[in-house]
């Protein structure tokens, strides 16, 4: 690939969202294999500021036209715009751009935000459209009977291009290594052509297990709701009943005394071999009832393999806040690092082993 000369192509998706399918509720995989899914059409930006918007429904025969092994699309999150061309339309540039990645490694150390206004501001450019407020519930039938707003969403999302054409060129003569371009393109590949597979079978027998895990520790208490366990209150009251010295500390958020009831919190984790059995199971309880993260992280993975037979790793890259640029931060709400035999149940690691034997399969 280094002998070749690869083309730019920054580009813009426009998409149909709405108040309950919106990205603020699902991973980018989820709202694109969603059936909800629309895209209302496509901003082009070549590297010799050739503009141009095609609807939605003619971008399919457009990228059969394109020869994908000499692209290089960039846009500004391309951990959507890029998964929208690999899970929707099946295509996959020769190499990845992301100008918010490149933002965050350059330029997150004098500002607070990155996102495209954000840095349009910072660099001087024209604001950044407010169009997008205009487009929710709108899909691409009810813009095209409106004239005015398809006129305006297309310029929206070509003027988006264009800014992001504008910060790739800015941050690279200002001195963003070019070598970091390659890791870039690295970190969205993961998300765009995964090689981790997931065993649906497998992870519903996990969370199965889970959830009668904790039915049972209840069942212990004598309990078949969980609301007295999740209330720090409620649950002082039913150890002070069974003759526990309540453990307490000063919060660290108000300077106040609260209650101890972290899993963090020794003191609270020794009960768990107190000499009655009664506080014994309660405990037991309380920890397995607040710690949902492997429920969540199941659940999730669940949600994830109804999508795609494939698990999407939506890095960030230079997203680990008080760390070196090139740390990365998950965007799953769990990361895939720790997801081992070690740290998990046997039937959830044996349902993410596969993907480590086809990873190195491939």
């Amino acid at each position: 690939m280094k002998n070749v000369v690869l083309t730019k192509l920054f580009l813009d998706f426009e998409t149909y969202y709405s108040d309950d399918y919106t990205l603020k509720k699902l991973t980018p995989i989820e709202y694109i294999m969603d059936p909800r899914f629309e895209a209302l059409g496509c901003a082009f930006v070549t590297d010799d500021d050739v503009r141009s918007w095609v609807d939605g429904p003619d971008l399919p025969g457009l990228f059969e036209k394109i020869d994908w092994s000499r692209i290089y699309a960039v846009s500004h999150n391309a951990l959507f715009d890029m998964l929208i061309l690999a899970y929707r339309y099946n295509v996959r540039p020769a190499l990845y751009g992301c100008t918010l990645s490149m933002a965050r490694n350059w330029l997150s150390h004098e500002l607070t935000y990155l996102s495209l206004a954000s840095l349009a501001k910072h660099y001087g450019m024209t604001d950044k459209m407010e169009t997008v407020q205009k487009t929710k519930g709108v899909n691409f039938r009810l813009m095209k009977s409106m004239p005015w707003l398809h006129h305006e969403v297309a310029l929206y999302a070509i003027d988006d291009a264009a800014k992001c054409a504008h910060l790739f060129d800015r941050m690279i003569y200002d001195g963003f290594p070019p070598n970091e371009l390659e890791i870039v393109d690295w970190v969205v590949r993961m998300a765009a052509n995964p090689q981790f597979e997931l065993d649906q079978g497998l992870l519903a027998e996990h969370l199965a297990w889970i959830k009668a895990q904790k039915d049972q520790l209840l069942r212990a208490c004598g309990l078949t709701e969980p609301s007295s366990l999740m209330s720090d209150q409620m649950l002082a009251v039913q150890l002070n009943a069974l003759g526990v010295s309540v453990p307490t500390k000063v919060s660290a958020g108000t300077g106040k005394e609260a209650f101890a009831f972290a899993k963090t919190d020794r003191e609270f984790k020794e009960l768990l071999e107190h000499p009655e059995p009664r506080v014994q199971a309660l405990v037991a309880a309380r920890l397995g009832h607040k710690s949902t993260l492997e429920e969540t992280r199941t659940a999730r993975l669940m949600s994830i393999s109804r999508c795609a037979p494939s698990l999407p790793v939506p890095l960030r890259y230079s997203g680990a806040a008080r760390l070196p640029p090139l740390m990365f931060a998950c965007l799953l709400h769990f990361c895939v690092a720790p997801l081992s035999a070690r740290s998990m149940h046997a039937r959830l690691a044996h349902a993410l082993r596969s993907f480590y034997q086809h990873s190195t399969r491939c």
